[in-house]
C-alpha cells in the first residue's frame, strides 16, 4: 500500500486520522497473518496550498510579498517550510500508530519525482496528448494562478468575507443579480438584462436571447445602445440562453464568461469586428481605458456601476435570484474570476477510454461498489485537463524556446526537454538564448505518478522505461472518496498509458468523509474541526478558543465558531490516547459516504473498553497464580470436557475467522464490532463470571483448565486487538504476562484452528444466554438488586425435548439453579416467563425470604395498572 501523501501545509486532521487508521489496520492484519507488508509513506508538495501559506506568513511576519524577494529566495522559504512541516507530520504519523516503512519514504518534489514528471510530460507530449491551447479557466486574483475544480468551492450568494490587498479581510456582496437596461428604438432604455457581474459591462460585445422566446424575437438582429459606453452592440439568438433566468436576455462578455464566449464563437460572423478585450486584470482590478474606473477594485467598480445605472435610470435594481452560488478559491477565500488564457492541456479522451475499459473488464475492483459508478462518471468526462499553474512552487513545465521566437509563438515553437542543457543542444544555441516556460504543473500530475515512482520508476538511468511494469505496483489503493476523480482516476489513466496497459492496482477502497455528530462538514468557521492530536493528548476549551482567535477567520466567523465550540466541547477534550481515537473511528461504517463522529462520547467508550480489558488481564493473572504451578501443557484442551471452555475456544476461533474475512472485505467496523463483542460479551461478561466460583472454592483442577484456556485465547485475541488498538493491546498483554508467557505480542502469527469450532457448544450457550437474558429482564422488572444474585429455582416443563443448556452458567450469572420438571404454575411462589425462540413453559421459584418483597411489588404494580385503566 501507499499512504495518500498528506500536504506539507500543516497538521494532520481527523480525515487523515481515518485514512491512517484504515490502512494501518490492513497492514497490521496482514503482518499478523505472516505476510510481508510494504506500506509506503510520502508527502505532497501541495503547490497552491504551500505557496499560499508561505506567502501569508511572509506578509504577516515581514510585511513582504513574494515578488519583493530576490532570485530563488521565495522557493528557498517554501523548501524550508516543507521540510519543517514534514518532520511534524512524520512525528504525528508515528504518534497515531502508523506502521509505515520509512526507508521507502517519498516526496513529490524530490529529484526522483522531478525526473519522473519530466519523463511523463515528455512521453505524453510526444504521443500528441499534451498541447498548449486557449480555454476558460478558474483564476484566483489573490493567488494569481489557475485553479483546478477541486480547489474551487461553490457557496451561496450573499455577503462574503474575502481577502483584501493588505492581508486582512473585507466583506462584499457576491452573486446578487441586478438590472442593466440597454437602449432600443425611440431612445427608450427598455431592453433589460439581469446580471450578477455589472462591472464587466465595459467588455460587452452584444446581447443574446433564446430563438424561441416570443418576448424578444423582434430584437434578434437588431442593434442596441450600451448604457455606459458610446457604442451600439448586436442582439443574437442562441439556444444556450435560459429563458427563465433573470429577464431571459443575456449580456455577452466573452472575455469574462465561458458561456458568453461559446455563444460568440457560434455567432462569430456577427462579432468578428468587435473587440473582445478584458476589463478586469489578473489582480481583480479594472482595466477599462476609462480614468475613473481604471485601477479600481472589481467590487468597488461594481458598486460604482450600480450607482451610475441607478442615477441615470438605466438599471441598478436588485432582482430575485434564488439558489444563486458563487465560486470561491478554497485556498485563499477569494472569489474566482473566469479567464480565457493559453495553458497546457492534456487530452483525456484516449487515457480515459483505456481506464474505463480496464474497469469494465474487472481488472480494477472498486469498493464500496456504489463508488464504481462515480469513477466511471468521472472518466466519462473527457474535458481536457488544464495542467498549467501560475505559481513559483511546483514542477516547472519542461518547455523551452528560442528567445528570438517571441512570447506569442505557437506550441510548435516549444521544445520539451528534461533540462535547459538538452533544450539548448536541440536548438543549437546557448542556454542564455532560451526562454523557459514559467508555469508549473498541477500538483495532481505529480501525485498521479505515485504508483510508478514508489515502485522504482526513474530512480536511476536504468529505470526509465515504465513499460517494464507488467504487474500492478500496489495491491490496495485506499483513500477518501472525495478525490476519486482528482487522484484515483488519474493514477489509473496515466499508469495504463505510460506502461502500455498495466493497471496501477487491482483494488480500490474509498472511505467516507468525516463529519461532526450532526453530519456537518468539518469547518473552522463552524468551530467543529478536531485536531487528532488534541484527542490523543487532550486540550482545554480555552486553548481551543484561542486557536480560533489566532486564525484568519473574520470577527463574525470567529464568534459563530466559538459559540459552536463551547456547545460541543464545554470542557475541552480530555487526554484519551491514540487507541481511543482509533476506537471512535472504527465504530462507524467507513465505506459510507459520510462518517459522522460524536467524538467525545466515543472516546469515553474507548477508554472504558480499555479499562475493562485491563481488569480482565489482571483477573487472568490472578487465576494463573491461583492455579497449580504445573505448565499449561499439563492440561490437554483437546480432551476438554467443560462446556464453557469448549464454547469459548469455539467462539474465539470463529471470531478470528470472522474478523479476518471482514477485514479482507474492508468491512473494518464489522471486524472490530465482532472482536469487541467477543472480548466484552463472551470473554468478560460470560466466561470470566463462570470462573469465579472455582477461584472462590480453590478448585485446583478447574483453575488449571481455566488457565490453559486463558493461555490459548488471551495472547491471540490481544494480538488480534492490536490490529485496531495497538498501544492498549500491548500494555494489557504485558499485564497478562503469566498467561501470555512473556512472548512478544509482535512475534505472534495468528491462525484460526477449524478443529476448535464446536457448533453444538455454541448452540447450547446461545440457548443458555437466551434464558439468562430473559431472567435478567425479569430481575429488572421486579427491581431485584443487580449487584446481588437472586437465588431460586428455574423450572422448565415441555412436552418437547428438554433444551440443551449449560446449567452452571445460568446459576453463575443469575443465581437460579435449573430444574427440568413439571411445575404447578398456580402456586404463589411460581413466576412464569417466556424465552424468545424457545417453546415450553419457563418459571422461577423465588426463595421464601424474597417472596414477600416480590409480592408487595407485584401488588403495587397491579394497582398502578388499574389506575391507568
Amino acid at each position: 500500500m501507499v499512504l495518500p501523501p498528506p500536504n506539507v501545509t500543516g497538521h494532520l486532521h481527523l480525515g487523515h486520522a481515518l485514512t491512517i487508521t484504515v490502512e494501518d489496520v490492513v497492514a497490521r492484519q496482514k503482518r499478523l497473518q505472516g505476510y510481508k507488508v510494504e506500506w509506503i509513506p510520502g508527502f505532497d508538495h501541495a503547490g497552491i496550498a504551500t505557496q499560499s501559506v508561505v506567502e501569508r506568513e511572509l506578509w504577516k511576519k515581514e510585511g513582504l510579498r513574494r515578488v519583493d524577494l530576490p532570485g530563488r529566495s521565495f522557493l528557498d522559504k517554501c523548501h524550508t517550510f516543507s521540510s519543517k512541516n514534514s518532520k511534524v507530520i512524520r512525528n504525528q504519523l508515528k504518534l497515531m500508530g502508523a506502521t509505515l516503512d520509512w526507508s521507502k519514504e517519498y516526496y513529490t518534489m524530490d529529484s526522483v519525482f522531478s525526473t519522473a514528471v519530466h519523463e511523463a510530460f515528455s512521453r505524453l507530449h510526444n504521443d500528441g496528448l499534451i498541447n498548449e491551447g486557449e480555454r476558460f479557466i478558474h483564476w484566483c486574483p489573490k493567488l494569481q494562478t489557475t485553479l483546478s475544480d477541486q480547489e474551487v468551492d461553490r457557496v451561496p450568494a450573499g455577503q462574503l468575507s474575502i481577502p483584501d490587498r493588505f492581508g486582512g479581510k473585507r466583506r462584499v456582496d457576491a452573486g446578487q443579480m441586478v438590472t442593466v437596461a440597454y437602449g432600443g428604438h425611440g431612445g427608450k432604455w427598455n431592453i433589460v438584462v439581469g446580471t450578477t457581474r455589472p462591472e464587466t459591462c465595459f467588455a460587452d460585445v452584444g446581447l443574446a436571447v433564446h430563438p424561441e422566446d416570443s418576448r424578444y424575437s423582434h430584437l434578434i438582429g437588431e442593434m442596441v445602445q450600451h448604457p455606459l459606453l458610446d457604442k451600439r452592440i448586436p442582439v443574437v439568438a442562441d439556444t444556450a440562453v435560459i429563458r427563465e433566468k433573470g429577464t431571459g436576455i443575456v449580456k455577452l462578455t466573452p472575455s469574462h464568461d465561458q458561456l458568453d464566449w461559446e455563444i460568440c464563437q457560434r455567432n462569430s460572423s456577427t462579432f468578428q469586428h468587435y473587440s473582445t478585450g478584458k476589463c478586469i486584470d489578473e489582480r481583480g482590478m479594472m482595466c477599462t481605458g476609462i480614468a475613473e474606473f481604471d485601477a479600481l477594485d472589481r467590487f468597488e467598480a461594481r458598486k460604482k456601476v450600480i450607482d451610475i445605472l441607478s442615477s441615470v435610470r438605466r438599471g441598478g435594481k436588485v432582482m430575485d435570484f434564488p439558489g444563486a452560488q458563487v465560486l470561491v478559491c478554497s485556498r485563499s477565500g477569494d472569489i474566482i474570476e473566469p479567464r480565457l488564457m493559453r495553458q497546457w492541456y492534456l487530452d483525456t479522451i484516449p487515457l480515459h477510454h483505456h481506464a474505463l475499459k480496464a474497469i469494465h473488464e474487472g481488472k480494477i475492483k472498486i469498493q464500496p461498489t456504489g463508488q464504481k459508478q462515480r469513477l466511471v462518471d468521472w472518466l466519462s468526462n473527457v474535458e481536457p485537463w488544464c495542467l498549467s499553474r501560475q505559481l513559483e512552487w511546483g514542477h516547472r513545465i519542461p518547455a523551452y524556446k528560442m528567445r528570438n521566437m517571441g512570447t506569442t509563438a505557437e506550441n510548435s515553437d516549444w521544445h520539451i526537454a528534461h533540462s535547459a542543457e538538452l533544450a539548448a543542444r536541440y536548438f543549437g544555441c546557448k542556454e542564455s538564448d532560451l526562454v523557459a516556460e514559467t508555469d508549473v504543473l498541477d500538483t495532481w500530475f505529480s501525485s498521479a505518478l505515485v504508483p510508478l515512482v514508489t515502485a522504482g520508476w526513474c530512480r536511476d538511468s536504468t529505470q526509465m522505461d515504465p513499460t517494464r511494469f507488467t504487474q500492478p505496483t500496489i495491491d490496495l489503493m485506499e483513500t477518501g472518496h472525495d478525490i476519486i476523480g482528482f487522484w484515483v482516476a488519474r493514477m489509473i489513466a496515466l499508469t495504463i498509458h505510460l506502461t502500455m496497459g498495466t493497471v496501477p492496482f487491482h483494488r480500490v477502497f474509498l472511505h467516507g468523509l468525516v463529519r461532526d455528530a450532526e453530519g456537518r462538514k468539518m469547518s473552522k468557521s463552524l468551530g467543529n474541526v478536531i485536531d487528532p492530536l488534541d484527542v490523543i493528548g487532550g486540550i482545554s476549551l480555552e486553548k481551543m478558543l484561542q486557536r480560533l482567535e489566532d486564525s484568519n477567520l473574520d470577527a463574525a466567523e470567529i464568534a459563530v465558531a466559538q459559540q459552536n465550540m463551547k456547545a460541543a466541547f464545554p470542557n475541552g477534550l480530555p487526554r484519551a490516547g491514540t487507541d481511543a481515537l482509533r476506537f471512535a473511528l472504527l465504530r462507524h461504517d467507513l465505506g459510507a459516504a459520510d462518517v459522522p463522529i460524536a467524538i467525545s462520547q466515543l472516546i469515553d467508550e474507548g477508554l472504558k473498553f480499555s479499562n475493562k480489558l485491563w481488569n480482565m488481564a489482571t483477573y487472568a493473572d490472578i487465576i494463573s497464580k491461583a492455579a497449580p504451578p504445573e505448565d499449561d501443557s499439563a492440561v490437554d484442551l483437546d480432551d476438554c470436557q467443560n462446556e464453557t471452555d469448549k464454547w469459548l475456544l469455539s467462539r474465539y476461533h470463529r471470531t478470528l475467522d470472522t474478523v479476518a474475512e471482514s477485514i479482507d472485505r474492508m468491512e473494518l467496523n464489522q471486524a472490530f464490532q465482532r472482536l469487541h463483542e467477543f472480548l466484552l460479551a463472551d470473554l468478560c461478561d460470560v466466561y470470566l463470571e463462570t470462573t469465579k466460583s472455582a477461584l472462590r472454592s480453590g478448585d485446583k483442577k478447574r483453575l488449571a483448565e481455566i488457565r490453559a484456556t486463558f493461555s490459548h485465547v488471551i495472547p491471540g485475541v490481544l494480538a488480534q486487538l492490536s490490529v485496531f488498538m495497538p498501544f492498549a493491546s500491548e500494555v494489557i498483554y504485558e499485564q497478562a504476562a503469566t498467561v501470555t508467557h512473556r512472548q512478544s505480542i509482535h512475534a505472534i502469527i495468528l491462525k484460526s484452528d477449524p478443529t476448535r469450532l464446536d457448533p453444538v457448544a455454541e448452540s447450547k450457550m446461545a440457548t443458555t444466554m437466551g434464558i439468562v437474558k430473559s431472567l435478567r429482564s425479569l430481575r429488572d422488572v421486579f427491581q431485584f438488586a443487580r449487584d446481588k444474585k437472586t437465588p431460586g429455582t428455574l423450572f422448565y416443563d415441555s412436552a418437547q425435548n428438554t433444551p440443551k443448556i449449560v446449567p452452571e452458567v445460568v446459576e453463575s450469572l443469575c443465581g437460579f439453579k435449573p430444574v427440568f420438571a413439571e411445575m404447578d404454575a398456580s402456586k404463589n411462589d411460581i413466576v412464569p416467563f417466556t424465552v424468545p425462540h424457545l417453546s415450553g413453559n419457563f418459571a422461577i421459584k423465588i426463595q421464601a425470604e424474597k417472596q414477600a418483597s416480590y409480592l408487595g411489588l407485584l401488588k403495587e404494580r397491579l394497582a398502578k395498572s388499574d389506575e391507568r385503566l
